[in-house]
């Protein structure tokens, strides 16, 4: 049975500002598909946090999904973690942005272009992953 742990990112998640969502989404359907959730966790959009919690797990599970923290501010700090975790810089995936901004119309693409050099910004040797939803990239 493959393992996963879902790992959501975000000091408006631990203030009560906001509810968590999607690790609770995805946790039933990967149960749905077979999967052991071995953990879910809620922690803070701070460097050491997260690079702690992927210290802790890379390796341990199948799957290690972290949600959140992606946004264009100063305080969304996954990606940076990210680079840190893997001792790599980051790199465009301006094809994959692109797709992203194509959703919106000309107002809203223009407001979210000029935070490409973040948005669009994932770890240099990662794979992206277009999100339907929202308008920052996985990886």
């Amino acid at each position: 049975m493959n393992t996963a742990v879902l790992i959501a990112v975000g000091d408006e998640l631990l203030s009560g500002i906001r509810r968590e969502g999607n690790c609770a989404s995805l946790a039933w359907r990967l149960h749905d598909a077979g999967w052991r959730l071995m953990r879910m966790e809620v922690i803070p959009d701070e460097r050491p946090a997260i690079v702690d919690a992927l210290s802790r797990w890379v390796g341990k599970v199948d799957l290690l999904v972290l949600s959140g923290g992606l946004g264009p501010t100063h305080d969304d700090k996954t990606r940076v973690a990210l680079t840190e975790y893997l001792c790599c810089g980051l790199a465009a995936n301006n094809v994959l942005y692109d797709r992203v901004l194509s959703r919106y119309d000309e107002a809203t693409r223009e407001r979210l272009d000029r935070s490409r050099s973040v948005q669009a910004a994932i770890p240099r040797y990662a794979c992206g992953v277009y999100n339907p939803a929202g308008s920052a990239l996985g990886s």
